[in-house]
């Protein structure tokens, strides 16, 4: 029996002195955009193998000893150091074969230690820093190097500087609160940012699941359009794992870059891919036959999703002229009107229709801000369609208000305050009221909004429905803004509320540094909706959302640029 104990003591003791080596260091959080970083530093994320130095031997983060040559670190300092063990931006097999070999060779010189922290120094983060930045003013020679720490003035810094570094193949960024004294653990003053990538791919088997998804689904295996294979493993939820995805489906996946090999890196489910955007970007929105198809679908796919039917179309407004093969069924083109539905949506079941419209509409096609999606529901959307079209109060359309304005379509609300992000202490100005029901929207977001209509028939119906709801943090002006906008304020965020067929720059003097635009840009069917973000007094960034398609301002039909 002694003999088996001490056998047993013998195996657990690689594991026991593991444990005891293993050194207590600070771990990140992820980053989210909703908490103000401003007057934090940032930095760049390497991708490397952790190093700590202990001030006598260097360890990885599970308390592994790393072999480095001696004279890597014969100059390292007599305190502790934490940093990434690395050598370039997306070399991460690379410097894993350097750094875990047991026999390090030459490769060794290409290893530099990037160094982020300085633990149990006195101080926030800059005088961590600063202790080991005098003692390496007497140290010529060492691969020792302390990344640089920038400062945050603005939110959307962290934005721009996590772009510039993912195109340079870099992983992402940190930010950190240099206030913050040295502690370990995982910290809500250390965050990670990371921009993912996202694809798409076919199922082509589902595997089962082991431990606590015994009986559901494990994972997907699927082919990308270019063939490769990508096995995804996480972001279902319980009810995908127990009804998953049939194969053949095409679903949406994120990823962090590519390894070495060409590999996927952490692929995460997104969403499963809808027939529409499988086939409706391949045609020409141009054509009025195949726009008023897709119409047409639309509204009977709303009718549906609000629990209508025995959905009946009168005779005279088929058109007779026209029939187009979808999915194997002729369907006959209808002439969009506001009886298309005979039977009229029961508005007591308006709640209902509000939250179906935000999980089938919304939140599929990119509105993911909870806030904004909480505040797109509590206003009443019905309120403000014409009655004509009450019964397409919830449709995925853009409804008409009179001869040339329209209300955005529901997804197209929930992606632009997706991009927009907009916070309570924030100021807006919105260009084209239209029926006043974003601008109820985003007055519950924001500590004020100013809109402008052409419209004054418009501008007046809105504000009899905003005083009828309450909202009294929002000024309505009757007014033509297609040429620009005169006003003493600055504002945080622009919303403009129809196409226009070129941006050259007249209203950027109107946003705070910080600030940004929404504006859909483009003639015919070549039109992007864009973000464009004020980094700096003369510094603008333009960022592409997503390709749509919207009336043209009124005014501008026939301009060749518009100004903001």
């Amino acid at each position: 029996m002694k003999t088996i104990i001490k056998i047993l003591c013998l195996l657990c003791l690689p594991s026991l002195l593991l444990a005891a080596n293993k050194p207590d260091l600070f771990l990140l959080k992820t980053y989210d955009d909703k908490k103000s970083v401003v007057g934090w530093m940032m930095s760049e994320k390497f991708d490397g193998i952790r190093g700590f130095w202990n001030g006598k031997q260097l360890l990885t983060r599970g308390g592994q000893q790393i072999i480095a040559p001696d004279w890597f670190v014969e100059n390292y300092p007599p305190f502790a150091i934490d940093g990434e063990l690395w050598t370039k931006r997306a070399d991460f097999e690379e410097i894993s074969s350097i750094v875990r070999r047991k026999n390090p060779d030459e490769r060794w010189h290409k290893i530099t230690h990037q160094i982020f922290e300085v633990p149990n120094q006195d101080g926030g983060l800059l005088d961590r820093l600063k202790v080991l930045r005098n003692y390496l003013k007497n140290q010529a020679n060492t691969p020792i190097k302390i990344i640089k720490q920038y400062p945050i003035a603005h939110q959307n810094q962290v934005k721009k500087f996590l772009r510039d570094i993912v195109h340079k193949d870099g992983e992402g960024v940190v930010v950190r609160n240099p206030a913050t004294a040295y502690q370990t653990g995982r910290l809500s003053s250390a965050l990670k940012v990371k921009k993912y990538l996202d694809t798409e791919c076919v199922i082509e088997k589902i595997l089962p699941g082991k431990g606590k998804y015994v009986g559901k689904m494990g994972s997907l295996l699927c082919k990308t359009k270019g063939g490769a294979m990508v096995k995804i493993g996480s972001g279902f939820t319980d009810v995908q794992r127990k009804n998953p995805p049939a194969i053949g489906t095409s679903v949406t996946f994120k990823y962090y870059g590519l390894t070495k090999k060409g590999k996927f890196k952490y692929p995460v489910f997104l969403r499963i891919r809808t027939q529409r955007d499988l086939c409706i970007n391949r045609y020409d929105w141009q054509n009025p036959i195949f726009a008023q198809l897709v119409i047409s679908l639309n509204l009977v796919l709303a009718g549906l999703r609000l629990g209508l039917k025995n959905l009946q179309v009168s005779e005279k407004w088929v058109s007779d002229d026209y029939s187009y093969l979808y999915k194997g069924l002729s369907i006959n083109i209808l002439k969009l009107q506001a009886l298309f539905l005979t039977k009229k949506i029961n508005m007591d079941n308006t709640q209902q229709a509000r939250q179906n419209s935000i999980d089938s509409q919304i939140r599929p096609w990119g509105g993911l801000n909870y806030i904004a999606n909480n505040a797109l529901r509590d206003i009443p959307r019905e309120v403000f369609v014409p009655e004509a079209y009450k019964n397409l109060a919830f449709a995925d359309i853009e409804i008409p208000l009179n001869k040339q304005a329209k209300m955005f379509s529901p997804k197209i609300e929930g992606r632009l305050l997706n991009a927009l992000n907009i916070k309570s202490h924030e100021t807006v100005l919105e260009i084209g009221t239209g029926s006043g029901y974003l601008t109820a929207v985003v007055a519950k977001l924001c500590k004020s909004i100013t809109s402008v209509e052409i419209d004054e028939a418009l501008s007046n119906g809105a504000k009899e429905k905003l005083n009828e709801l309450n909202i009294n943090n929002a000024q309505l002006t009757a007014g033509d803004a297609s040429q620009g906008w005169q006003s003493n304020d600055f504002f945080d965020v622009v919303i403009v509320g129809s196409a226009v067929p070129e941006i050259t720059g007249r209203y950027f003097h109107l946003l705070n540094v910080g600030g940004r635009i929404f504006v859909v840009e483009g003639k015919g069917n070549a039109m992007t909706a864009k973000l464009i973000t004020r980094i700096s007094e003369h510094e603008w960034e333009t960022e592409a959302l997503f390709e749509t398609h919207l009336s043209t301002m009124q005014g501008l039909e026939a301009i060749k640029s518009f100004e903001f």
